[in-house]
């Protein structure tokens, strides 16, 4: 568990609060899709976090167990669905410059080298 706080404090809020403070307004300015874009991103980070939460609110191993696993599931699906469907709306959507300038924050307010929360190896 501790891992994983260290992930989240050090690479994983600090992302999902530069991409609110980025993209959401960017998104939401293309009406729809990019309003209904903008509201599932931000859902997303904020169940996220209630995760990280739940876990650090966990009474039992069992209860940090099964926030866990729905961190997993729901980091994973939220990384699915910005690469198949937010990026890709975002390519095709946004002018260059803005997609240049979303870059640019990003490269400028987040570290260099990401932590990587370890995994458990089986033996």
């Amino acid at each position: 568990y501790a891992d994983l706080v260290r992930f989240w404090n050090g690479g994983l809020q600090p992302h999902f609060s530069c991409e609110d403070e980025c993209m959401l307004a960017r998104l939401a300015s293309r009406a729809d899709p990019g309003l209904q874009l903008a509201g599932r991103l931000q859902r997303d980070h904020r169940e996220i976090e209630g995760l990280v939460d739940a876990m650090a609110s966990a009474r039992t191993a069992d209860e940090r167990r099964d926030a866990l696993t729905d961190f997993g599931a729901k980091l994973r699906d939220h990384i699915r669905w910005e690469e198949r469907e937010l990026f890709e709306w975002m390519q095709g959507e946004l002018s260059e410059s803005d997609l240049d300038a979303i870059g640019e924050y990003l490269r400028t307010h987040l570290p260099a080298e990401p932590l990587a929360c370890p995994m458990p190896h089986d033996p």
